[in-house]
């Protein structure tokens, strides 16, 4: 029946080409009278003129060769969904070191497999730092309860890179969690010029003296604008998946933690800034070790069993 179709496209074009030999008349008069558009009149002209009545049937666009997802990868898709809770850009993201697959791609893998994920939200359009450490945003997210408790989790992200750092605290933080794990963080990466935080308790008086003596200005944001953190806040969901994961202490579950940073930070591509954050902020590591080391802590069996057989090399 499709054919059909086009074969009858093909000889509405043939009988209008050979009423235009016949008539004599310049193409801009021929197109005048018969209501066509120069531009596709002289498209056909070309196709007869170059392949005779061949070149007036239309190649199908549809691909010839269809080429299936292999099972391992969709079984590791299926993983990544179920136990992380990736987007399918998140998934794509993740796998690119060991298999090319377009994000469209994963949605007819999860489809296929009875998983409808989410519509990913409409995110503010978001102000950016100039440079990396000129405005860390630090928040406590949270709490979350927990086998061993209620917990919340500190971040800081670099505003320019989208880079992060993040630890467990005890119920709600306090100001001395926030002034202990930003000093490690300054230890590692320098001083940033400017802190951005909420206005919660934990960030007050004590913190604004810390910040005086580190010389680093303190700036809250504004009461009931959200979008302000709203980068951290972005963050917010991909860390509390971590604590669908089992752990037994503070000490496995920190190690989770930083294992859902290496992988946020080293293999999610962020669109925005057209990189990882951590390319961005220049400590980009080996990718698919990268990938090793989160099936590893996060007992993803199903892609930690494929990347047995991979070798590191060649990869970044």
């Amino acid at each position: 029946m499709v054919e059909d179709k086009i074969r009858e496209k093909a000889n509405y074009k043939f009988k209008i080409i050979k009423e235009f030999y016949r008539s004599k008349q310049s193409i801009r008069e021929f197109c005048k009278d018969n209501e066509l558009k120069k531009s596709t009149l002289n498209d056909w002209l070309k196709q007869f003129d170059d392949k005779g009545y061949e070149g007036l049937i239309e190649k199908s666009k549809k691909p010839k060769h269809y080429t299936e997802t292999p099972k391992q990868i969709q079984k590791i898709i299926v993983e990544l969904s179920k136990k992380l809770d990736l987007g399918s850009k998140g998934i794509s993201n993740t796998i690119k070191p060991i298999y090319s697959i377009s994000h469209t791609g994963v949605l007819n893998v999860l489809r296929r497999n009875g998983i409808t994920p989410e519509k990913e939200k409409k995110r503010w359009k978001a102000f950016r730092s100039p440079y990396k450490n000129h405005t860390w945003q630090v928040d406590f997210l949270g709490p979350y309860t927990t086998i061993i408790g209620e917990i919340s989790i500190l971040v800081m992200l670099d505003d320019y890179s989208r880079y992060a750092r993040s630890t467990i605290v005890k119920r709600h933080g306090t100001t001395n969690n926030a002034k202990e794990f930003l000093n490690k963080c300054i230890e590692e990466l320098g001083d940033p010029e400017r802190i951005l935080t909420d206005n919660g308790t934990q960030f007050r008086k004590m913190f604004d003296r810390w910040c005086n003596i580190k010389k680093i200005r303190h700036v809250k944001s504004r009461v009931r604008h959200p979008q302000t953190l709203g980068k951290i806040e972005a963050v917010n969901k991909t860390l509390g998946n971590c604590f669908k994961l089992n752990f037994r202490s503070l000490v496995e579950g920190q190690r989770m933690l930083d294992s859902f940073m290496e992988w946020r930070n080293q293999l999610h591509f962020h669109s925005v800034i057209q990189s990882t954050p951590a390319n961005a902020y220049g400590v980009q590591r080996n990718q698919l070790e990268v990938l090793r080391e989160v099936a590893n802590i996060l007992k993803l069996n199903t892609l930690r069993n494929y990347l047995s057989n991979c070798p590191v090399s060649g990869f970044t």
